[in-house]
């Protein structure tokens, strides 16, 4: 059994753009459009967000295509002063595993509003 963080339709979509998606070399997040622009870092949407706990589902990430052990010490400490400063309209950050990396290439981390789902149990 799969285990996922979106909704049924959310997931059904993603799966059908990993199959259709071309494997051209082109990396996904790079290209994707940018919502805040820091120094080394960006925020984009996740077009695929775990739409089961989160209202607002986001995605930090550097801006240059570069795995974590790659980042520069500038890049590094650039993103402390971003968690200090600027991701608290965000209630949590989620990294995945290398085992659950879909980009692995490209360090990113998610960010996220989450949904009020205690008033739902």
């Amino acid at each position: 059994m799969s285990h996922t963080l979106r909704s049924k339709a959310t997931e059904d979509r993603y799966e059908k753009y990993k199959e259709s998606k071309p494997n051209d070399g082109k990396c996904v997040l790079c290209e994707a459009e940018v919502v805040k622009n820091f120094k080394f870092w960006k925020i984009i949407h996740n077009d695929f967000p775990y739409d089961l706990i989160a209202s607002t589902h986001d995605m930090i990430l550097p801006i240059r295509h570069v795995k974590e052990t790659e980042l520069t010490e500038e890049e590094r400490l650039e993103l402390l002063e971003i968690k200090a400063d600027y991701l608290n309209i965000y209630d949590a950050i989620l990294e995945s595993t290398p085992r659950m990396k879909t980009v692995p290439t490209h360090h990113h981390l998610h960010v996220f509003v989450t949904k009020d789902i205690a008033s739902g149990l």
